[in-house]
């Protein structure tokens, strides 16, 4: 019997070299993984035997199956056997951590239905209003915001017994009215400034959006230029050069700050000039640190926050909360089209109190971007 230990990337990469080399009657001794230098990876090794009988190979490991042979292959065939199966259905490492994270996401989601049912309001509530609590609950709305409404509007005074139908005019109107306070709006135009930075993560639609509000001012016979710091995105480089050749829309590509003054000063007869920043997430603290470089610099600039309505609450907060030092003018969202729900735009307007400025709402260049209004928010959040 030949005792020999074979490697592969898996228990089934190594089982296939054992049956080449010993044949199907091969018999499994043992098997273990081992960790692959630097540890993100690893080998399995598995010590197999072939049931030819070659003393020179096996000297006195040989002699002592020699009375038994034929009920040691055996044995040893079964445990292969087991161990086979064993292995086929033991999770990997990748596996598993894709597991809890399914489960964490699993949990959030159930804390996230419990926080929902959660029902805060007194027993004498009236109907109407637990109906628009219920309403804007659904949206997304926070919590927080909604027990802050619902105190407001306990405070209107009711019509009569028999105006129901009045009553809820005068909730609904009320709430509106409320909620529209608290929304700002921020317009990108020549006016407010001549210069304005986009910046966001990697992925939430910022080149698009730049290129859609570059597209709309061409349409208003406006002189607009182009200029991207986006020199490690190629995908969205490479996006954005195609469309401003197709819009006729000038692009200049920059390195560093003072290429972007000395492009500035070379292009300053613009109408406006709209900077496409290089898209990282999660933002480094090295980009950070740039962004906040050309925010101190003595250009005079807008900076707008661009961001997915498809991303996690906490990742959007993370987002707003680490730029804001940059000064923010306004938020801009994107992929609305996929949006589940509008309560998280007024969640985030109203909590960092920044301006909404346009809404991303598909594809189309530019019929898919709209510039953001009280109104149309509230529109979406209460159905109306």
């Amino acid at each position: 019997m030949l005792v020999k230990n074979f490697e592969g990337t898996s228990i089934s990469d190594a089982m296939k070299k054992i049956k080449k080399e010993f044949g199907p009657d091969a018999v499994i001794l043992s098997t273990k993984e081992k960790p692959i230098e630097g540890g993100k990876a690893s080998v399995y090794e598995v010590r197999a035997a072939s049931p030819e009988t070659k003393s020179s190979s096996l000297g006195a490991e040989s002699s002592s199956f020699s009375d038994h042979s034929d009920a040691v292959n055996t044995s040893l065939k079964e445990i292969s056997r087991k161990l086979s199966n064993y292995f086929d259905t033991f999770a990997t490492h990748s596996q598993l951590s894709s597991m809890e994270r399914e489960m964490k996401d699993l949990k959030r989601i159930c804390l996230e239905i419990l926080d929902q049912k959660t029902d805060f309001l007194s027993a004498d509530t009236p109907e109407i209003l637990r109906h628009i609590f219920h309403c804007l609950s659904v949206t997304g709305v926070s919590k927080q915001y909604l027990s802050e409404l619902v105190d407001h509007m306990k405070t209107v005074p009711k019509p009569g017994k028999d105006a129901e139908f009045e009553a809820k005019d005068l909730l609904v109107s009320e709430g509106v009215r409320w909620m529209i306070k608290r929304i700002k709006i921020g317009q990108i135009t020549p006016d407010s400034s001549q210069v304005h930075a986009f910046v966001g993560s990697s992925g939430c639609g910022k080149s698009s959006a730049v290129t859609k509000i570059a597209a709309k001012f061409k349409k208003e016979n406006k002189s607009i230029l182009i200029i991207t710091l986006d020199t490690q995105g190629l995908a969205s480089h490479e996006q954005i050069k195609t469309y401003t050749k197709i819009l006729n829309i000038p692009l200049v590509n920059v390195y560093g700050l003072d290429e972007l003054r000395e492009a500035l000063t070379k292009n300053s007869s613009h109408d406006l000039i709209l900077i496409d920043n290089a898209g990282n997430f999660p933002f480094s603290d090295r980009e950070t640190l740039a962004l906040r470089e050309l925010s101190n610099s003595k250009i005079p600039l807008d900076f707008h926050l661009v961001l997915s309505v498809n991303e996690k609450q906490e990742q959007l907060n993370s987002n707003i909360r680490k730029l804001s030092p940059l000064g923010l003018n306004s938020l801009i969202f994107t992929k609305l089209d996929e949006a589940l729900n509008w309560g998280e735009i007024f969640n985030l307007g109203y909590k960092w109190s920044l301006p909404l400025s346009y809404f991303s709402t598909g594809p189309r260049i530019p019929d898919d971007l709209r510039p953001a209004t009280r109104e149309y928010v509230v529109e979406q959040l209460f159905r109306i």
